[in-house]
Parts: structure tokens; sequence; C-alpha cells
């Protein structure tokens, strides 16, 4: 029989990203319209808050956001090329 280790969820806190990525992407991508953009950042963010408070949640619903998330997290990775020291 295998024995489970219980590993603790690391600890975040509701973050407002639409401002930073926005600056961002106004900064690295000359030709952005901020109309194309505006609704996905809030998107995300909303997206990001409800991960954030279903996380403690133990049902399937739960996950399926947790899987949505980092799709999303995934998919900025490869269109946005952000560095540490930015």
């Amino acid at each position: 029989m295998a024995a489970l280790i219980s590993v603790p969820l690391k600890k975040t806190y509701e973050v407002d990203l639409v401002k930073p990525l926005r600056t961002f992407i106004q900064n690295t991508f000359t030709q952005a319209n901020s109309d194309d953009y505006n609704q996905a950042l809030s998107e995300f963010n909303k997206l990001r808050n409800t991960m954030i408070t279903k996380s403690v949640d133990k049902h399937e619903s739960a996950l399926e956001v947790l899987y949505r998330y980092y799709d999303q997290l995934v998919a900025i990775e490869n269109k946005l090329p952000i560095a540490e020291n930015q």
C-alpha cells in the first residue's frame, strides 16, 4: 500500500494584474489597440481571483477553474515576453 503525502497549498492574495499587464502591452507592442485586450485582461484577472477563492474548495468545479487559469498562464507566457527584470 502506498503512503500519500499531504502538501499544503501556497498562500496567495488578490492582486490587480490589469494595470501592469496593460502597461507592459502598451510599452512592448506599439500598434496594440487597447480595445482588443482590455476585456481579455479583465477576464484573466477575474479568473485568477476566482481561482484563489475556489482553491480552498475540494470540488471538481474548483479544479476546472484551476485548469482554465493554468491554460491562460501558458498562453500569456508564450505571447508576452516578460523577463524577470521588467
